[in-house]
């Protein structure tokens, strides 16, 4: 018995020390999975600083990039506020110069109107004259007077009538002639005072006259009936 006692006791401890190994073992196990993870974790800790740092740079520069677009889109506005006013300024200016077009077409149109009216040619009333007798002539009654005229146009002479006191003693139908020179006869009868007048027209139908007036004296056949 007194030899079993201590082999027991010495098993106890044996398996006491195997326990307290084992639990050693364990406990360093535990601590070197402990530091691995901790490693990890500041591995993990370290690269999201970077990260946070890296995210920190990028939003840095992205806010420097809004900054900068901030002040790009303010100049633009400036520059837009610019080009607004200068389009209302040309606006104004093509207005402008829409209406003095306008203006200056009606004043061709106006030139115009004025050069077709200067262009086309104003109708001119014939000449006519009778060159005999000569107004105030006195001529003794029975006497045979001799009527002479001219007369012209330039777009020519149509007709010609010579009237006596209103009535036509002689005519012509002439063919557009620019100048005629007439003549014709009247017995100058009986004694008064007469007007002879000539009354021409034109192709375009456009008519002149004249008259002159002469006096018919008694003969002397007739101041010796008397």
């Amino acid at each position: 018995m007194k030899r079993t006692v201590p082999t027991w006791l010495a098993l106890t401890l044996l398996m006491l020390l195997l326990v307290a190994l084992a639990t050693i073992f364990i406990l360093l196990q535990t601590r070197q999975t402990l530091l691995d993870q901790r490693t990890e974790a500041d591995s993990v800790i370290a690269t999201a600083e970077s990260v946070r740092v890296a995210l920190d740079s990028t939003v840095e520069a992205q806010h420097s990039r809004l900054v900068e677009v901030e002040a790009q889109r303010d100049t633009l506005d400036s520059d837009l506020g610019a080009l607004r006013a200068e389009v209302t300024l040309y606006a104004a200016e093509r207005d402008a110069l829409i209406d003095s077009e306008k203006q200056v077409q009606a004043a061709l149109d106006s030139a115009e109107a004025t050069v077709a009216i200067l262009r086309t040619p104003v109708p001119i009333a014939p000449v006519i004259n009778i060159t005999a007798p000569q107004a105030g002539t006195e001529i003794e009654s029975g006497t045979t007077v001799t009527i002479t005229l001219l007369a012209g146009d330039l777009v020519g002479i149509a007709a010609v009538e010579i009237l006596v006191n209103d009535a036509r003693i002689d005519d012509w139908e002439l063919e557009a002639n620019p100048l005629v020179a007439l003549e014709t006869f009247w017995e100058a009868a009986p004694p008064g005072e007469y007007e002879i007048g000539a009354i021409v027209t034109n192709t375009q139908a456009l008519q002149s006259e004249t008259t002159v007036r002469v006096v018919v004296l008694p003969s002397d056949a007739t101041e010796a009936s008397q």
